[in-house]
């Protein structure tokens, strides 16, 4: 019984499916401690309120530069004359990121591909969250009545389908890599 579950771990398939219910399920964990362990609780808080503060600054210098006048305080932001919008700890996008690195780390390659796919993907996470909240920023300036649809639909699913964008491309540099090792040592024998 475990040669077999260790033969089904080693398929590329198998294992990358079982690797990722693992981080999944060390997701819930972390979240779940970020809530109930106070020392990780108030270290969680602190990392929230970085990424919170990136985003929000990001956003406000993008509206500042297409030359809007914008009203800012902590996680409120507005165009003059607009409702605005507030950056919630969900809007951070953490769980989205944390799912990035989990398709990053649990799928073969190189440790060294496997870093620069991270933080570059986290990134690009990063600041795909602060176009959205600026872009919502604009709609709530036009029409306000638009924005939980954009925010909750649009947005969101966009975010998801660039994180699996990134996990192809990786995943075929990664391929693509492996087939070329094994045609390399094929022509050496």
């Amino acid at each position: 019984m475990i040669d077999k579950l260790k033969k089904l771990y080693q398929d590329q398939f198998y294992g990358f499916v079982v690797r990722m219910v693992v981080v999944y399920g060390v997701w819930r964990v972390l979240l779940k401690a970020s809530q109930v362990i106070e020392p990780f609780k108030n270290l969680w808080g602190k990392m929230m309120g970085v990424l919170l503060k990136i985003i929000t600054s990001t956003s406000l210098l993008q509206l500042k530069i297409m030359g809007y006048n914008v009203k800012h305080h902590d996680a409120f932001l507005a165009i003059k004359g607009s409702a605005g919008v507030v950056v919630g700890p969900a809007c951070i996008g953490i769980g989205v990121m944390f799912i990035y690195i989990g398709l990053i780390l649990t799928y073969y390659g190189s440790k060294k591909l496997q870093l620069k796919f991270v933080v570059g993907g986290l990134f690009l996470i990063n600041f795909l969250n602060a176009l959205r909240v600026t872009i919502l920023c604009i709609i709530s300036k036009y029409n306000n009545d638009w924005v939980e649809f954009n925010h909750k639909i649009v947005f969101n699913n966009l975010l998801y389908v660039c994180v699996i964008l990134m996990w192809i491309w990786y995943a075929n540099i990664t391929n693509k890599s492996i087939v070329n090792t094994e045609k390399d040592n094929n022509a050496k024998d």
